[in-house]
């Protein structure tokens, strides 16, 4: 079923900052081979795959290839998938997180772009990816489908904020929103990262307004290649333990 897109797609790898400075776990976006090529190609496909209801096979094709790269790189890997997959082919994608190396980290985005209109399934994804050791984020909270009430159903173990609200903190309204936002996520034990954090002053400002994960070019441009944890980690004893509590990985060079 997803074989038509694994010469095609590949996942570029962005990590999410701790506050010591080395990396939590490293997203998965997804890139097509002609990306060099053709700016932007993969946001389009994505969109596209989306409206012709082909984003399950992508989100399972990079899932694929993650699980495997972080198996042999030793690091944790955070996996996107659309409402769309969870709704249209939730055993696909469990089987993809099931077949993954016993206990090993990771962490499962729900991404913003299509509305959920079955919350019975997204529920169930949450409860079973939970049951197999995998944590919970919610993908660019406040510029898409997910609102507080989402949060405060799914509970996830991450709120990531959109971007374009890290980058309107210079107001009064965006620190509001985001006072707003640090208060939800402590209010189910999650923990917030900043997206889009490109220079050490906002990420001085967030880290002053409670933000304890950061992601975005500060640490450099998304990779194709994983760096190698130094030390691998046990990975049932990390599982038990939690990603952001009981993993880090060796700081990107």
């Amino acid at each position: 079923m997803h074989n038509r897109f694994s010469q095609l797609l590949l996942p570029f790898y962005q990590p999410v900052m701790g506050p010591a400075g080395t990396p939590v776990y490293f997203e998965a976006l997804m890139r097509t081979y002609a990306a060099s090529e053709t700016r932007d190609l993969h946001r389009r496909l994505l969109e596209v795959a989306e409206e012709a209801g082909f984003i399950d096979e992508i989100d399972c094709v990079i899932a694929q290839q993650a699980l495997a790269a972080a198996v042999e790189a030793g690091v944790a890997v955070g996996l996107n998938v659309s409402a769309f997959t969870i709704q249209n082919a939730l055993e696909d994608f469990l089987g993809v997180l099931k077949r993954r190396a016993s206990g090993q980290p990771l962490v499962v985005e729900l991404t913003e772009t299509l509305q959920p209109d079955r919350s019975d399934l997204m529920h169930r994804f949450v409860e079973e990816a939970r049951s197999i050791g995998a944590q919970i984020a919610i993908d660019d909270y406040g510029d898409g489908h997910f609102e507080a009430a989402d949060i405060g159903f799914l509970a996830p173990d991450f709120v990531k904020l959109a971007m374009a609200r890290v980058k309107n903190l210079s107001c009064s309204s965006g620190r509001q929103w985001l006072g707003d936002a640090v208060a939800l996520a402590n209010g189910v034990g999650a923990d917030i990262v900043a997206e889009g954090v490109e220079d050490e002053a906002t990420r001085a400002l967030l880290s002053s307004m409670g933000v304890r994960l950061f992601q975005g070019h500060l640490w450099g441009l998304p990779s194709h290649l994983l760096p190698r944890a130094k030390d691998p980690p046990d990975w049932p004893t990390a599982a038990r333990a939690g990603v952001r509590r009981g993993y880090v990985a060796t700081p990107l060079s």
